[in-house]
């Protein structure tokens, strides 16, 4: 699971969280995972992103569980820190597990493409956990895969150029994105000081 690198977690609180994500995953059925079913559905799921929680929300989750992947929006547990998870169920399901930790919108979707890289990507056989001390390989191709899906690398250089907010809605405009994803991609390359551009992002309230 993705964990602030500011804090130090709370293994009895973060394995609180994974049990309610679980609890969730319960009461739900879905078909085996059908990865090219999953992989076609994240381009319609980015293109809903600009919806209000209330409207992305529901078709978010018939995407995916048509695909095979349970998705359990479960409030973060005081202590735990986690921003997502993603993990193999009985069945042949998988499971993303998202806290909306921070409440901001452009950590919420780099979370979900983040953990459905890892179901893509990589070995059913684990439950990816992101230790800010020891990033290993998954987890920056993780993280590279949700970066790309989000701003494709052949915007790269327009984002980079970037100075002002107005340039980062008509980029926002042109990529079909929230400006807020933006936003949050010029603060961690530092092009923006944190503050700046913070009115363009959302956050969101727990749509579960």
């Amino acid at each position: 699971f993705r964990r602030s690198a500011a804090f130090q977690a709370d293994p009895v609180a973060t394995a609180a969280w994974l049990r309610l994500g679980e609890l969730e995953a319960s009461h739900a059925e879905t078909p085996p995972f059908d990865k090219d079913r999953f992989q076609a559905a994240l381009p319609a799921i980015r293109s809903i992103m600009a919806q209000d929680p209330e409207q992305f929300e529901p078709e978010m989750r018939r995407l995916c569980r048509e695909a095979g992947v349970m998705l359990a929006i479960v409030d973060e547990v005081k202590g735990c820190r986690a921003h997502g998870a993603a993990r193999w169920l009985p069945g042949g399901r998988a499971l993303i597990q998202l806290s909306l930790r921070g409440r901001w919108e452009d950590q919420f979707w780099f979370s979900f493409f983040h953990e459905a890289g890892h179901l893509l990507l990589h070995s059913r056989r684990e439950a990816y956990v992101d230790d800010p001390e020891s990033n290993g390989p998954e987890e920056v191709e993780a993280d590279q895969f949700a970066a790309s899906v989000l701003i494709p690398p052949d915007s790269e250089n327009a984002l980079l150029r970037i100075r002002t907010l107005d340039e980062a809605r008509a980029l926002a405009l042109r990529l079909g994105i929230p400006p807020g994803i933006v936003v949050g991609r010029l603060q961690r390359e530092r092009i923006f000081a944190f503050p700046v551009g913070n009115k363009l992002r959302r956050r969101f309230s727990l749509v579960a």
